[in-house]
């Protein structure tokens, strides 16, 4: 579980290991990644091995880096950290399953971010070092203002 010590930073990092584990599949064929998530919801047992090892560890990561940000200020109080997690994967796998163009990770990860920084920080402008660039949240919020997102 990466430690930056910035919880966004840390957040993104899990989010960029879960992305590239389906990416993988992804970039064989998108139709892959639907016959892959239709045979897991069809399948209670398969379903049972994606929980116990793909989803439930990321998130149990995620929650953790949550809690951490909220403890040392970084991310309001109010928060619900479970619907965050909810949040982010579902506009991930939304986009993943559903949308005809590809997604491309680091883009992604700008747009996202923006809409994360705003949403859950103390302070929207903080710095955020993504793993895909280096980034501001207020270059993020700039690009997503003049529509580059």
């Amino acid at each position: 579980m990466p430690d930056t010590g910035h919880t966004l930073t840390d957040f993104i990092a899990v989010l960029k290991g879960m992305m590239d584990a389906v990416n993988d599949i992804a970039a064989k064929s998108s139709l892959a990644v639907q016959k892959v998530v239709v045979g897991i919801i069809d399948n209670e047992q398969l379903m049972d091995v994606y929980w116990e090892q793909f989803a439930a560890p990321r998130r149990e990561a995620l929650a953790h880096i949550l809690q951490k940000g909220i403890a040392r200020g970084e991310i309001r109080p109010d928060v619900d950290v479970e619907d965050v997690i909810d949040i982010v994967e579902g506009v991930y796998f939304y986009a993943l399953l559903f949308k005809k163009e590809k997604i491309d990770p680091a883009h992604w990860f700008q747009k996202t971010g923006a809409l994360l920084i705003r949403g859950i920080s103390n302070e929207a402008t903080k710095t955020v070092k993504n793993t895909s660039n280096d980034a501001t949240a207020e270059r993020m919020d700039q690009s997503h203002d003049d529509g580059q997102c």
